[in-house]
C-alpha cells in the first residue's frame, strides 16, 4: 500500500530480482496485480465478466494495463502474474495496488476492497515527508476498519537520505504513526535501487535482509492465524449473502402497482435522456469545453485545498516550527505535488477529449 510513486512496484521487483512490474509511468499501477509462484512466467488478465486472457509474461503486455495503456482497467478484476521465483516459492504472494491518494475513486475502492482478503499490509512512506495527511486518513478510515492488524511500514527510497536524515525520518514516522494507530509500530528503511544493484552482484543489502526477515515473520503469523481468518471471511460471506437475500425478499414483496410505477419512471427517464442527448448533439463542442473547464477548475481547487491542509497538518506535527519544516520539506513537497498534478491533469484531459469524441461518435452512429 501507499500513495502513487512511493515505489511499491519497484520494491516488489527488487525483492524478486527481476524488472517485472512497470514502475516508470505516473501513476503506473491501475489494476490489482497478484504476484505468485508458478512453474512458468505467465500473465493472466481476469476481467469482471469472467473472461480471461493468458500469455507469456512480458513487460510490453503489462504496460497495456497501466493508466495510459489500451486496456480499460475498470473492466479488469485483477491481473495474475506467475513467476518461477524462489521467494514466491515460500508461500508468499504480493498484491500490488493502485495509489491510495489516486484521484480516480474507482482505483481507491479497488485498493480498499482487497484489504479484508490480505494477511498483512506493507505500507510504503516517502523518505522526505513520511505520513502525509492523506496517508493518515487512509490508515484510519480504510486499513484499521478492515480488521487488518498485521502492518509493516517502510520508508522507501531511503538512499536519498544520509544516515542522520534517515534516522530522523524513521523516528518522525514512528511518532506520527503511534498517534494515528494508537500503539507503537515498527518502521524500517528500504532502497529498491540499491537492492537491484546488489542483486546483480549476487547478494542482498542489509536493508533487504531485514525486510525479508520481517516478511517471514508476517508469513508465520498468517499461517498461525489461518483458520481464524478463514472463519472471519466465512462470516463476511454469510453477511453478504443475507444482505442479498433481504434485497430479493423486499423486491418480491413489491406490488404490481409499485412495479408499474417504476416502469413509468423508467419510461419517463428514457424520454428525458433522449431530450438530453439531442441537446448534447446540438451543443457538443460547447458542452465538451465547459465540462473540461469545470473538471480542471475543480481539480485545481482540490489541489489547493489539499496542499493547504497538508501544510497545516505538517506545521501542527512540528509544533509550529515553520522555519525548520520549510528548509527541509515544504519546497520539495510543493514542487513534487504541482509536478505530479500537471502531469496527471495533462493525461486526464487528453483521455477526457478522446473519450468524449468516442462517446459522441458512438451515440451518433447508434
Amino acid at each position: 500500500l501507499g500513495e502513487f510513486k512511493r515505489g511499491k512496484s519497484s520494491m516488489i521487483n527488487s525483492l524478486l530480482g527481476e524488472e517485472i512490474l512497470p514502475a516508470d509511468i505516473l501513476p503506473a499501477t491501475a489494476t490489482i496485480n497478484v504476484v505468485q509462484y508458478g512453474t512458468e512466467n505467465m500473465c493472466t488478465v481476469i476481467y469482471e465478466n469472467g473472461e480471461k486472457e493468458r500469455y507469456p509474461l512480458e513487460k510490453e503486455c503489462l504496460s497495456r494495463l497501466c493508466v495510459d495503456g489500451d486496456v480499460d482497467a475498470t473492466t479488469v478484476r485483477h491481473v495474475l502474474i506467475e513467476i518461477n521465483n524462489e521467494l514466491l516459492k515460500k508461500q508468499i504472494v504480493f498484491i500490488d495496488t493502485p495509489g491510495v491518494n489516486d484521484i480516480s475513486q474507482s482505483r481507491i475502492e479497488v485498493t480498499h476492497n482487497i484489504l479484508p482478503h490480505c494477511d498483512a499490509a506493507l505500507f510504503l512512506l516517502d523518505a522526505v515527508a513520511p505520513l502525509t495527511q492523506s496517508e493518515a486518513d487512509f490508515i484510519t478510515t480504510k486499513v484499521l476498519n478492515s480488521s487488518l492488524t498485521s502492518l509493516l511500514f517502510i520508508i522507501s527510497k531511503s538512499d536519498r537520505l544520509d544516515d542522520d536524515e534517515l534516522c530522523e525520518s524513521i523516528a518522525g514516522a514512528e511518532e506520527r504513526l503511534n498517534v494515528v494507530i494508537g500503539k507503537p509500530v515498527k518502521v524500517i528503511p528500504y532502497s529498491a535501487r540499491e537492492q537491484m544493484n546488489a542483486y546483480r552482484a549476487n547478494r542482498n543489502t542489509p536493508q533487504c535482509t531485514a525486510l525479508l526477515a520481517e516478511l517471514e515473520l508476517l508469513r508465520q503469523k498468517a499461517d498461525e492465524q489461518k483458520y481464524e481468518r478463514i472463519a472471519d471471511r466465512l462470516k463476511l460471506a454469510a453477511e453478504l449473502i443475507l444482505s442479498e437475500i433481504s434485497v430479493i425478499e423486499a423486491f418480491n414483496q413489491a406490488t404490481q402497482e409499485q412495479i408499474a410505477s417504476y416502469q413509468r419512471g423508467v419510461d419517463d427517464g428514457r424520454l428525458r435522456q433522449e431530450a438530453l442527448f439531442n441537446q448534447l448533439m446540438t451543443n457538443s463542442e460547447k458542452v465538451g469545453r465547459q465540462t473540461l473547464a469545470q473538471l480542471f477548475s475543480k481539480a485545481c481547487d482540490y489541489l489547493a485545498k489539499t496542499m493547504i491542509s497538508e501544510l497545516e497538518y505538517q506545521i501542527r506535527l512540528v509544533e509550529g516550527d515553520v522555519e525548520k519544516m520549510w528548509n527541509r520539506q515544504i519546497p520539495i513537497q510543493i514542487e513534487r505535488r504541482i509536478k505530479l498534478f500537471a502531469e496527471e491533469k495533462g493525461q486526464e484531459m487528453q483521455q477526457f477529449l478522446l473519450n468524449y469524441t468516442n462517446h459522441l461518435t458512438s451515440e451518433y452512429q447508434r
